[in-house]
């Protein structure tokens, strides 16, 4: 794959720029694709895996305004190291880069039904998205892996026996980090996002969450949006100023350090509890106290964790982030399983089950989605991290029944 930079800290410049509306109104399929037939696949990766001749296309993801994505070179890094384990050449992985949108994925899918030159189809992109593959792949016979943050629920419209979907489950953290926000820090919370954030399913599951919970949302602001005046710092302010007992700031990259560094500035804030999404870093916090949920962290004291942190830092001299472990927990996935026929993959999975990173995994029989337990993770003043274990109400809660259905982006979350 082409060398990749962070796009994170141009997202809102991009988002003004292509004058997306509003976060209710639908991005069209095509909104950030590029028309015509797939590109040419990249040339063929050989890597290691478990199984005599398993053919993987990984579809990736890329930025049409700053190159592929850190999110997908980090997924791509840790699906080579997950593949590794096993002898060489018991699969073949080629990379297919599919731009911004879903066209040329669905250009992938229907060639496979003269090609069919790959046994398991790896995609990074969102649930949205899924379904638009779903005809040809189930027709060509090929499972398909979707893998993502987690940032949409699967609906009913992207659910098939053929496809397994593995993510960094953003919406399911967001729903349990907003009843235990009610449960511990108060029944008056008020909401911030970007625009950005807005065209996902997590602020809509914290908001049902602390609902649930007894709690009640007195205000809720979305900044940074192509004709908004408000920014993310603005938007601390006025969330100050609601009274509210939480604080919820759903920001990633620049748009979270305005945010929070806005926040440490205002007296009395550190009074309230102060929620946020699993991907903020220690650095965007601004010293500011932060309580998210999460699925996976480098220090989730589980030993395949720590195997995997030692093993992807020697390997490629930095530490993983959240989308690294993922395409090494898909790569172990597809390699066990095996796959030989559509269904093959979800039935392996389900039958033998799956423990990786971060422990052991379940199956929604419902959907084919995979889940891990849930955690608290804790950044203090100073950036020291800490980690709690937590049940969440949410593995007995539905999101698709729970949540409204959102339109929004089609985009899969921090790559694009």
């Amino acid at each position: 794959m082409p060398k990749v930079t962070s796009i994170h800290h141009g997202r809102r410049a991009v988002l003004k720029a292509i004058g997306l509306a509003t976060a209710g109104v639908a991005v069209p399929p095509m909104a950030f694709g590029f028309g015509g037939a797939a590109p040419a696949a990249a040339p063929a990766t050989m890597l290691a895996g478990a199984r005599a001749a398993v053919r993987v296309s990984v579809l990736l993801p890329s930025s049409q305004f700053d190159g592929a994505s850190a999110a997908a070179s980090a997924f791509s890094d840790g699906f080579a190291l997950g593949l590794e384990a096993a002898a060489a050449g018991q699969v073949t992985a080629q990379v297919h880069d599919i731009g911004g949108g879903v066209s040329r994925a669905m250009a992938f899918a229907r060639g496979q039904a003269a090609r069919r030159d790959t046994d398991v189809v790896v995609a990074m992109m969102g649930a949205r998205s899924a379904l638009w593959m779903r005809s040809d792949l189930e027709a060509a016979g090929i499972p398909l892996m979707v893998a993502n943050a987690g940032e949409r629920v699967v609906r009913s419209d992207a659910v098939s026996p053929s496809f397994v979907y593995s993510s960094l489950e953003l919406t399911r953290a967001a729903y349990a980090s907003g009843r235990w926000a009610a449960e511990q820090g108060g029944r008056r919370c008020a909401l911030a996002c970007s625009h950005y954030e807005s065209g996902f399913d997590m602020l809509p599951a914290f908001r049902a969450g602390f609902e649930a919970a007894g709690g009640t949302v007195v205000l809720s602001v979305v900044s940074d949006g192509p004709t908004d005046a408000i920014d993310a710092g603005a938007a601390a302010h006025a969330l100050a100023r609601s009274g509210a007992d939480v604080v919820a700031g759903y920001y990633t990259g620049a748009d979270a350090r305005e945010f929070f560094a806005s926040w440490a500035s205002i007296a009395g804030s550190r009074s309230r509890l102060v929620v946020a999404g699993p991907m903020v870093t220690a650095d965007e916090a601004s010293g500011v106290e932060l309580t998210s949920v999460a699925s996976w962290s480098p220090e989730l004291p589980v030993a395949a964790n720590r195997a995997f942190v030692a093993s992807f830092t020697d390997r490629f001299r930095r530490a993983p982030d959240q989308f690294a472990m993922l395409g090494h927990e898909t790569a172990r996935m597809v390699r066990d399983a095996a796959p030989g026929g559509a269904r093959s993959l979800a039935d392996s999975l389900r039958r033998t089950g799956f423990s990786g990173a971060r422990g052991a995994m379940a199956m929604d029989t419902r959907t084919n989605e995979l889940s891990a337990p849930l955690f608290l993770r804790r950044i203090g003043a100073g950036g020291e991290e800490s980690l709690t274990g937590l049940t969440p109400a949410s593995a007995v809660v539905r999101l698709a029944d729970a949540l409204p259905k959102q339109r929004g982006w089609t985009t899969s979350y921090m790559t694009a």
